[in-house]
Order: structure tokens, then C-alpha cells, then sequence
């Protein structure tokens, strides 16, 4: 059979290397059971996702009650539909939102949907890995300040590197300005099954929290959950949006997984995998050149971020995929992200703690320039849904002062946009910019085909 896909897929999963990635259920370790045959349709007892009364709606408020929402919802497309309903059913055309500048994609997406308009604000930098960090309460209260009119707050906790923000504090600020506060908590689904883990925005005081249990938890890829925590937000209306962008015909092997994901976090060996995942922590944590990352009090610890002081990783990467069988989730040239999860195995753990001991001693140095934190906060000129509409044409960055971009510019690392779409380019965004392609010349949103040229939009511009 011409399975390419397919094939590579089977030849993989006979060889594979251990996975310290999402998903949580670890490549099966946390499933038994023959998916084909549970593979339905709306049939007669199953219920329907859209009009869920019967045994969906009873398995969402299952999981409501164990994380303490008010009502949950079963997501089959992923926590990026979540973050659109949320937008579409808080936000409408030229409404405010005040939004972190390190949100996901699908936070842009939901613009485009809702014709929002972005108030954007930068989180906290983390310097020794060139990422975003917690957004810091100071940060929120000025962007409320600044744009009182905003309907919501959107902001991302844990951040993919896990690192988590003050959310009650952030909450009743939002909540004395009359916003709606909307978490992304995607990286977050296990901290309520985890106690000794820091608390879910669930219970913080967030409105709408969304999660994706395939990250975490033994759930397939697309799996995630919204969890409506107040009254702030129309219940009906979300509905209405989660209905918007999720399929027609939702797989029932997913919802299924997520009704058992819940309950097998629930019934998991209390304190087997803390111990495991803190006894890795310490031995990792003796190399003194592979220096493992701890954010704190406010730090989901079951992200593994190795990083190196101004040597790349990226070789280490390499080593360990190639050499020693171990996949990490991501490797860039600031640091490496190892995900654990409550159905990683001993052997899983020993096997990387005598990989980085022995690389520590052996791998060549590479050296790496640091990431530049000098970003400025460009001005907006359209929405995102009027970026959609508009004529776009690629000129070189001497050309591009004071026009307005097109798709966003994105430089690795750090991974940080420095241009949404509907921006302006200021003398400063290019500036930065310039450094970056002259460092390591990697940036998303930039075509180098022996020039730098970047998209910009074509109209008459009123705006001036």
C-alpha cells in the first residue's frame, strides 16, 4: 500500500525514541484499549457535543466538579478553538482587548474571527532563555490604564517554558475594571490534579480558563477543555461560538479519552510521579554546564529547560535524539524543553540524566549571541480582520519605514514577535530587526532571497 504517512508513522512507533514531549500519555503508556471499536457517531444513547443533555454533558460536569469549574466544555479541536469562542463570545467588531504580547496564534485567529482590535502589552523577560516569562501584575494595571474601554484580558499562564502569573491578583484587577479576564492555560491542564503543583487559574479568579489535556495528561493530540469559571461571560453565546469553530461530526475517541484522562489523573498513584520527576530534577540539576532552569514558587516544575551561559544547544539537541534515543519537545539554540508528565517511566528518567552527564563532558563548545530584549511596542493601525481585506506586496526593509505590516515578523531565537500584522514599522522595529538578521538571520515573516523583503499592505493611507 502507498501509505507514506501512514507507514512512517508504524515504522516509528516499532523503533521509537522515549518521548519527553507531549503527548502525556507518553506514545500509549497510558492507554489499553482498542480505539477502532470506539471510533462512533451521534448513534442512539451517545449524546450530541453541540446540544450535549445526556452522557457527554454528564462526563463535562464530571470534570467541572473535580477541577472546580463552573462548566466545562469538551473541545476536540484543540485549546485554539477554545481561545476563539472565548473571543467571539466576549468581543465583537472594533472592540478592545487587551491581549499578552506572548499569546498563542489562535489568540490571532480569534481577532481576525471577532474583529477585535489588539491592545498588546510584553510579559516579563526571562533573560537566561530569551523568552517571555509571567506578566507581571504592574504590566496588566498599566495596560488597563491605558485602554479602559477593553472588553477582556487575554494572557497566557504557564507560559510554554512554565512559567505561571499572579492570576488572583490579575483577576481583581480586571474584574474592578469591569473586563473579562480569559487564561490560556493550555500547558496547565494537570496542575488541579496535582497538589503540590501551583494552583489552576481555575480557581484563582479567572473567567475563562482553556486547557489542553493532551500536553499533560493521557489524552490524544486535540483534546482540550474550556472551562467557564464566572458568570461574566453569556453561556449561551459561548455555545454559540464553540459550535462556530469546532467540527460538525466530533470524534468520540477523543471525547471519550478526555472523560478517562480525568478520571485517571484522579485515581493516579498519589506522589509516585512528584517523587520521580524531583529526584530527576536534583540529578540534573548537579550538571554545571547544562544548567537546569527553576523559576520558583511560581514555576510548573515538570518542564526539564536546559540551558548553557552564551553556548548554543542546538548540538545537544542533536546528541540527544541521535545518540542517545531521547526526543525533546523543542531544542532551540537558548535552551531545551523536556516535558515530563505522571506516565513517564524510571527508565525514561535515567536514561536522560546519564545522557546530559555525559555530554557535559564530552560535546564541543559552540558559542551563541544573546537575544536582544530591546523590542519596542509598535502602534497599531488595523485590525486584524481589516489586515485580511487588504492588498499586500513585499518590499525591501529600506522601503518599508512607516508602512504597515502584512504577517507578523517573527525572529529565532527568541521567538517573540516583533511585528503583528497592522503594525507600523517604525525606524526602531527595524532597527532591531536589521541586528537580528545580521546575528543569525532566522526570522519568520522575513523573505531573504539575496534581499530582506517584508510584506507590507497596499491602501490609501487615511490613517495618516
Amino acid at each position: 500500500m502507498d501509505t507514506p504517512l501512514f507507514s512512517k508513522l508504524q515504522s516509528y512507533a516499532k523503533n521509537p525514541r522515549y518521548p519527553f514531549h507531549m503527548p502525556g500519555h507518553k506514545m500509549g503508556r497510558g492507554m489499553d484499549h482498542d480505539l477502532f471499536a470506539m471510533d462512533l457517531t451521534e448513534i442512539d444513547g451517545f449524546d450530541n457535543l453541540h446540544q450535549a443533555q445526556g452522557v457527554i454533558l454528564e462526563a463535562e460536569e464530571r470534570y467541572a466538579a473535580s477541577v472546580g469549574a463552573k462548566r466545562t466544555f469538551f473541545l476536540v479541536n484543540g485549546a485554539s478553538c477554545g481561545l476563539q469562542a472565548a473571543m467571539l463570545a466576549i468581543c465583537g467588531d472594533a472592540d478592545e482587548v487587551i491581549v499578552a504580547r506572548n499569546c498563542h496564534k489562535s489568540v490571532w485567529d480569534g481577532l481576525i474571527f471577532s474583529g477585535a482590535m489588539p491592545r498588546f502589552f510584553y510579559p516579563e523577560p526571562v533573560e537566561a532563555l530569551g523568552v517571555f516569562g509571567a506578566c507581571a501584575v504592574e504590566r496588566v494595571a498599566k495596560a488597563i490604564q491605558d485602554y479602559p474601554k477593553a472588553k477582556a484580558v487575554f494572557l497566557t499562564s504557564p507560559t510554554y517554558e512554565g512559567m505561571l502569573s499572579d492570576i488572583a491578583s490579575i483577576a481583581a484587577l480586571v474584574h474592578q475594571a469591569g473586563m473579562v479576564l480569559v487564561v490560556d492555560e493550555a500547558h496547565g491542564a494537570h496542575l488541579p490534579f496535582l497538589p503540590s503543583f501551583p494552583d489552576s487559574a481555575i480557581g484563582l479568579g479567572a473567567d475563562v480558563v482553556i486547557q489542553s489535556c493532551h500536553k499533560m495528561m493521557p489524552a490524544p493530540t486535540q483534546t482540550a477543555v474550556l472551562h467557564l469559571c464566572s458568570n461574566r461571560v453569556d453561556e449561551e453565546r459561548l455555545k454559540q461560538a464553540l459550535s462556530m469553530v469546532q467540527s460538525s461530526s466530533p470524534s468520540y475517541l477523543l471525547m471519550g479519552y478526555l472523560d478517562r484522562s480525568r478520571a485517571m489523573m484522579e485515581e493516579r498513584e498519589e506522589g509516585r510521579y512528584e517523587a520521580w520527576l524531583e529526584a530527576l530534577r536534583q540529578g540534573l540539576g548537579q550538571n554545571q554546564r547544562f544548567l537546569l532552569f527553576d523559576g520558583g514558587k511560581n514555576y510548573d516544575r515538570s518542564k526539564l529547560i536546559l540551558f548553557a551561559k552564551k553556548e548554543t544547544m542546538l548540538p545537544v539537541g542533536e546528541a540527544l535524539r541521535h545518540q542517545f534515543g531521547l526526543e525533546a519537545e523543542f531544542v532551540l539554540p537558548t535552551h531545551i524543553c523536556l516535558m515530563t508528565s505522571p506516565f513517564d517511566t524510571a527508565e525514561g528518567g535515567e536514561k536522560l540524566q546519564k545522557a546530559i552527564s555525559f555530554l557535559e563532558k564530552t560535546l564541543p563548545v559552540s558559542t551563541i549571541n544573546a537575544p536582544s530584549w530591546a523590542y519596542p511596542l509598535p502602534k497599531t493601525a488595523l485590525s486584524p480582520r481589516q489586515c485580511r481585506n487588504q492588498r499586500v506586496e513585499k518590499v525591501a526593509l529600506k522601503e518599508a519605514l512607516g508602512e504597515v505590516a502584512a504577517q507578523a515578523v517573527i525572529p529565532y531565537p527568541p521567538g517573540i514577535p516583533l511585528l503583528f500584522p497592522g503594525e507600523i514599522i517604525t525606524k526602531e522595529v527595524l532597527l532591531v530587526l536589521e541586528k537580528a538578521l545580521s546575528c543569525h538571520g532566522n526570522v519568520m515573516g522575513i523573505c531573504a532571497d539575496g534581499l530582506a523583503k517584508i510584506s507590507i499592505i497596499r491602501y490609501d493611507k487615511v490613517w495618516r
